[in-house]
């Protein structure tokens, strides 16, 4: 999967030729790498253009059709992470330190705040991501330059 002139995903077969090839008009991919789920459903974060938020989508990487897609908050600061567990939850943690879990259909599960929720860099979802296990979401809260925490949030 790559992405090839920023508004785009693509999907490239293993001998280098382009399997498939997504548009998204009036967007551009974040920053946030591609996750994929355990039903090789591929998960991207597109902000938009405007800078009013973006959309977190679920594409089937046999062919790159869109399943759905989550309209994002505006005015997040960075950009968000993303992971996903063996049911095929999306949990995706934005700016401002809210943190959403989002069903196989896209559909929201529960959303909590895991920073201060003021928008200030010291309050961000950091670029390290966000990590799962069978109990607990783990996103790490804090500017990277400075002080970052652990958070973890109980029961999935």
């Amino acid at each position: 999967v790559s992405n090839t002139i920023g508004n785009s995903v693509s999907a490239i077969n293993p001998d280098g030729s382009k399997k498939w090839l997504v548009p998204f008009q009036g967007k551009n991919l974040d920053l946030a790498v591609p996750t994929i789920g355990i039903d090789n459903t591929l998960y991207v974060n597109m902000s938009n253009l405007n800078g009013s938020g973006g959309t977190i989508y679920a594409l089937n990487m046999a062919d790159g059709k869109i399943r759905w897609g989550f309209d994002t908050p505006p005015g997040f600061l960075m950009t968000p992470a993303i992971a996903a567990d063996r049911n095929n939850n999306v949990y995706y943690g934005y700016g401002s330190g809210v943190v959403y879990s989002l069903d196989k259909n896209g559909l929201v599960r529960w959303e909590i705040l895991a920073g201060k929720g003021l928008k200030t860099p010291s309050d961000q979802i950091s670029y390290a991501g966000i990590a799962i296990d069978d109990k607990r979401v783990y996103v790490v809260v804090g500017d990277s330059a400075k002080v970052s925490e652990l958070v973890a949030i109980g029961e999935k």
